[in-house]
């Protein structure tokens, strides 16, 4: 079991655990640098962000609309793992309630990771 908590989009995966931007390496070194040059905005100590190999042909609008989602369903499962019973959410993943043990309760980075 793991900590590290990864969110899969079409386009794009929310890694918790591994906090760069990476990019498909099927993807072209040119349309590669443009990605990581215009996320350079997601940067953060909290979560990562993979660029599929899918996103090749989207519209970048539609990668960082997918982007806003993840991070949106991260939250939320933070939010809820954080002030929820293991027993009255079996719908959520072994991983996530690893991690809300370890992290959240925990206080890891000196501050409420749930937060």
């Amino acid at each position: 079991m793991t900590g590290n908590i990864s969110l899969t989009g079409r386009y794009a995966v929310l890694t918790h655990g591994n906090t760069r931007i990476g990019v498909s390496s099927k993807i072209s070194k040119k349309d590669r640098e443009a990605y990581k040059e215009r996320l350079q905005e997601y940067q953060n100590d909290q979560y990562g962000l993979i660029i599929r190999t899918n996103a090749k042909d989207a519209a970048f609008e539609d990668v960082l609309t997918e982007i806003e989602q993840l991070k949106a369903e991260y939250k939320h499962l933070f939010k809820i793992c954080c002030f929820q019973s293991v027993f009255l959410m079996p719908e959520i993943c072994s991983t996530v309630l690893y991690y809300r043990s370890e992290k959240c309760l925990y206080g890891w980075h000196g501050r409420n990771s749930c937060e």
